[in-house]
């Protein structure tokens, strides 16, 4: 396997999304005994389609954004990550939401995945080991959008408002936003109107 490594209400809300990060990729294997012997060897999860005689590898990629864009983004990519004379190939898999992504990795439904630094604690609870890390740790943080007619510039004004994210485990766009308000005197579960809303796409079309 050759990889490269390296709502009227809720319009005037804000909305929290992932601006850059450190990107994971993980790989799940699971053990099998070898023909044979007592060694135990490690082998991908996905089985061999036996009609074209070509492997499937599925990618499971962090919701980014609703699952046909993330089809058209990253699938031209998986494809040109295997030559086409090898009888493999890396098929994308979205998710609709954050936790339909969760449940894929507690299940351990993907051989690889894309996912945030929190999703990969999860991901190593559930048998995937990190493999790559796509971006540097540093540059990971979140982005706080509002419309410009809101006049948002101190956090005192975010007080009342309806704030967007993708989901609670979104750590860069909710998780560390939210942390961030409250070290600038904001309760997070008082002071303002928390909704989750399956991506990051969705966030800023709430804001929007």
């Amino acid at each position: 396997m050759r990889l490269v490594e390296k709502f009227p209400k809720a319009l005037c809300g804000v909305c929290l999304l992932l601006l850059a990060g450190a990107w994971l990729l993980v790989w799940r294997a699971a053990p099998r005994a070898e023909q044979g012997g007592a060694a135990i060897v490690y082998g991908p999860v996905s089985a061999l389609d036996n009609t074209r005689h070509v492997r499937e590898w599925s990618f499971a990629i962090h919701p980014l954004h609703n699952p046909t864009h993330l089809m058209r983004t990253y699938q031209p990519l998986l494809d040109t990550l295997l030559p086409a004379s090898d009888a493999s190939r890396l098929v994308a898999q979205p998710s609709r939401d954050y936790a339909t992504y969760e449940e894929k990795i507690v299940a351990g439904q993907a051989d690889f995945l894309l996912p945030n630094p929190w999703h990969t604690l999860l991901a190593m609870r559930s048998g995937y080991r990190v493999i790559a890390m796509a971006g540097r740790p540093e540059d990971f943080r979140g982005l706080i959008i509002a419309r410009k007619d809101r006049a948002l510039r101190e956090f005192s004004r975010l007080k009342g408002q309806v704030v967007a994210y993708p989901a609670p485990t979104a750590l860069a766009a909710c998780m560390m936003p939210q942390w961030m308000m409250k070290e600038h005197g904001l309760d997070v579960v008082h002071d303002i109107e928390n909704r989750y809303v399956g991506s990051q796409h969705s966030a800023i079309m709430q804001a929007y």
